[in-house]
């Protein structure tokens, strides 16, 4: 008989009977007897030099190694499940870019700048619908397929509401003032505007600059409105800006006075409303007052040329409500600044508004002797078309005056101008007036030969209709023999 025994995994058939106790202990060693010194921290019978470490109580080197090694894993881990899920996870490939940022944003715990973004791009899609097309809304770019835009406005709205979280309103207006400026580089009016009007109410809340933010961002908000033709809420908004710059001498990073800028400001707003003004009597009125601000602003900024310039419309305002006497009062000014910074296309201007007002009071010798001296200006510059107006502006004042000798002439003048300008229009004109003077000039020896001798007289006429030459010496012959 046999039976089967199993031992360090192998199988075999044994016979019965044996005595498998003996034959085990014959066959493993055996087991030494040793006691544990508690002293010395070793096996007696053993030589052992050092005590194991401990697996259960390991020391603290080990203890520091291992949550190295433990972390550094964890991390690189951790690392490159993040990757290997962001690079895997689908929705950020099936969702907009709109969509994600939008998320992003949720996530990150910035609901004020997730609505803000909504509610612009609700904003643009809302003007688009309303609009029909090919109109303005339709012809700007869409925001929610521009990734760029969208990663702009997310970044510093963002940037802004963590600014305002801290309590840091300076930084939350600079985060809105790099929007309104990166939309204006980009044509974006719409939003630009909408991030200078953000820009404003914050500004009104940062302390300690003595509201130097608020005075900028009164200005931007009113060169953007002016820049959308709203020319009356613009000036609104740059007189507080010139009010505030005015009382605080404020200065740019380059050294510029804010106040002069405001000055500058104001005085272009000041011009364009007067230039839209109606023509009625009062409105007139009013466009003077207007221009005489444009005037105070441009001497209070020291921009000398520019305080030229608004005499000359000044002048030009009085001159058509038939107040000439001032009129010339702020011409002649003009006429100095110009001959100041040696401006001669001006003073030929001022010489001829001055002509044109000494005209209306009937002073022509006056008005005739700026002309003179707008021709001589004009015709040193070479500005061809300057002066066959200012010759133009002569004839007929000396034809008025009945000096139709110089009539022609200046009318010859024009005349030559027009045709080398080719300007059609004026160069019919020219003939015409210089018809005209001739024609005024024969008249005397016209009267002459029809009141002489009728028939020298007779022969010179026909002998001018030959020749064109002056009637008084195509007479011939003694006045007797022909009376005879």
């Amino acid at each position: 008989q046999s039976r089967t025994i199993r031992w360090a995994g192998l199988s075999r058939k044994l016979p019965v009977g044996v005595n498998w106790s003996s034959m085990a202990t014959n066959v493993l060693p055996p087991i030494p007897q040793t006691t544990v010194n508690a002293n010395q921290g070793q096996f007696v019978g053993q030589k052992l030099t050092q005590p194991h470490k401990s697996i259960t109580q390991p020391d603290s080197v080990y203890v520091n190694k291992f949550k190295v090694r433990r972390a550094s894993k964890e991390t690189s881990s951790s690392t490159e499940h993040k990757t290997r899920h962001s690079f895997i996870d689908p929705a950020s490939y099936r969702n907009s870019l709109k969509h994600n940022l939008c998320i992003e944003m949720l996530e990150s715990g910035f609901h004020q700048s997730f609505a803000e973004l909504f509610n612009l791009l609700e904003q643009q899609r809302l003007a688009r619908e309303a609009a029909p097309a090919g109109t303005g809304p339709h012809l700007l770019a869409v925001i929610e397929e521009d990734g760029s835009k969208l990663d702009q406005i997310k970044t510093y709205l963002t940037a802004a509401e963590s600014s305002r979280r801290t309590g840091d309103v300076e930084a939350e207006y600079m985060s809105l003032r790099c929007l309104a400026q990166y939309f204006e580089q980009t044509g974006d009016a719409w939003l630009a505007d909408h991030f200078h009007r953000r820009c404003l109410e914050t500004s009104q809340l940062v302390k300690g600059d003595g509201r130097k933010k608020e005075g900028e961002a009164h200005c931007n908000v009113g060169l953007s409105l002016e820049n959308r033709g709203d020319l009356v809420k613009a000036t609104e908004h740059l007189e507080t800006f010139y009010k505030l710059a005015r009382k605080h001498k404020w200065h740019t990073d380059n050294g510029d006075s804010l106040h002069e800028i405001s000055c500058e400001h104001l005085r272009r707003l000041y011009t364009k409303l007067a230039e839209t003004t109606p023509g009625e009597e009062d409105s007139s009125k009013a466009a003077i007052n207007l221009l005489l601000k444009a005037y105070e602003m441009a001497k209070e900024g020291g921009h000398t040329y520019q305080e030229g310039v608004s005499c000359y419309r000044i002048g030009n305002a009085y001159e058509a409500i038939q107040e000439s006497q001032t009129a010339i009062k702020y011409h002649r000014l003009y006429l100095e600044k110009c001959k100041h910074f040696g401006n001669d296309q001006g003073v030929g201007l001022a010489c001829e508004a001055l002509a044109r007002s000494y005209e209306s009071l009937g002073d022509l010798e006056n008005a005739i002797a700026h002309l003179e001296q707008y021709v001589e200006v004009t015709g040193k510059d070479g500005m061809q078309s300057q002066l066959a107006r200012a010759c133009s502006a002569i004839g007929q004042m000396c034809n008025s005056l009945g000096d139709y000798e110089r009539a022609v002439e200046y009318f010859s003048r024009c005349y030559k101008l027009c045709t080398q300008l080719d300007d059609k229009e004026s160069l019919h004109s020219s003939r015409v007036q210089c018809g005209i003077a001739r024609g005024h000039h024969f008249t005397d020896h016209f009267s002459q030969s029809i009141s002489g001798s009728l028939v020298a007289g007779i022969q010179g006429l026909v002998a001018w209709k030959d020749i064109r030459e002056d009637p008084s010496t195509a007479v011939t012959g003694d006045t007797d023999e022909d009376n005879s």
